[in-house]
């Protein structure tokens, strides 16, 4: 049986090996002094990195044609889910082994390595996992709700404007499109029953940084057109895709779309080092955890402010 969250098969772990095996070829023994000071905690990683390896090998083991072809596990079988794994874990390993630099020969005489990861990386490996949680949540915790169905899917959501019960005119003559991090399957089996998860790994500022930090230029209002991205586009095409609005393209016959039941907008909180020596061990700390604006209050609730000072509060 394999209930647990190690990999059975070999088969499961070709794919990833095959792409690693390329990407420490090309990095020689640099890249595999920095995979090494990864495995060490030297780097500026924002999850415990046992906890990433192992929910790494999980996903690799219910993802793909030939897993849990005995019925011993549950397969992870939604929508992007193999692609986008290897496609993180590529990030992932790209930036561990071609991110990192020398340190001070003075501290390490061999040339040592650190990792930094970029906040792309950062995204990437929260994704993973989420992924991760998700599904065991679903397997071993029965939480129906927690199926994922989908991972990076595209929605295409309608804009329209409507005054009183009269059905609402689009905007534009062709949908917007809107990334979902994790789309999961909610109460029921309609597409309308479906949960919208999108994932931050943000921070509020550096460690070596104590001043109160602004979270800037994150919350540009979006100008309503059909391209370029803001957190208040994201945030107002999620509460769309929620909405029970009356829509008609031409008069002459209104429909309701609704794309999901609900969405969740999800901020990695991460323990961060009470202090670093270099800034490519620095995690950042948190929005979770750390105080915003001039006001000086809590991160999140700044975060929550300037989001729902971009949305109405009618029944759109």
């Amino acid at each position: 049986m394999n209930s647990g969250f190690f990999i059975k098969d070999a088969h499961a772990f070709l794919p990833l090996a095959s792409r690693l095996a390329k990407l420490f070829l090309k990095t020689g023994k640099r890249g595999i002094k920095n995979f090494k000071n990864v495995l060490k905690g030297h780097s500026n990683l924002r999850a415990d990195r046992f906890v990433l390896f192992a929910a790494i090998m999980y996903l690799v083991d219910r993802i793909g044609d030939e897993a849990c072809l005995d019925g011993s596990c549950i397969k992870l079988a939604a929508k992007n889910a193999e692609t986008e794994l290897y496609s993180k874990l590529t990030k992932i390993m790209g930036n561990i082994l071609l991110q990192g630099k020398f340190t001070d020969p003075r501290v390490a005489k061999d040339g040592e390595l650190e990792c930094k990861l970029t906040g792309d990386t950062h995204g990437a490996v929260y994704e993973l996992l989420m992924m991760a949680y998700y599904h065991a949540s679903f397997e071993f915790g029965g939480i129906s709700t927690n199926r994922i169905l989908a991972v990076e899917d595209i929605l295409e959501i309608n804009l329209a404007r409507g005054v009183g019960p009269k059905p609402a005119q689009y905007l534009f003559p062709k949908p917007i499109k809107r990334r979902a991090d994790i789309v999961l399957a909610g109460a029921g089996n309609s597409d309308k029953d479906k949960i919208l998860v999108e994932l931050k790994s943000l921070q509020s500022k550096t460690i070596r940084n104590k001043r109160i930090a602004h979270v800037k230029g994150r919350f540009k209002k979006w100008t309503v057109n059909p391209t370029g991205t803001t957190y208040h586009r994201q945030f107002l095409l999620d509460r769309m895709a929620i909405g029970k609005i009356k829509m008609s393209a031409s008069g002459d016959g209104a429909t309701e779309q609704v794309i999901a039941s609900n969405f969740k907008w999800l901020f990695q909180d991460w323990n961060d080092k009470k202090s670093v020596s270099k800034a490519s061990l620095d995690t950042g700390i948190s929005v979770a955890r750390g105080r915003c604006a001039k006001a000086n209050v809590p991160c999140l609730d700044h975060i929550k402010e300037q989001l729902k000072g971009s949305v109405t509060t009618d029944n759109h």
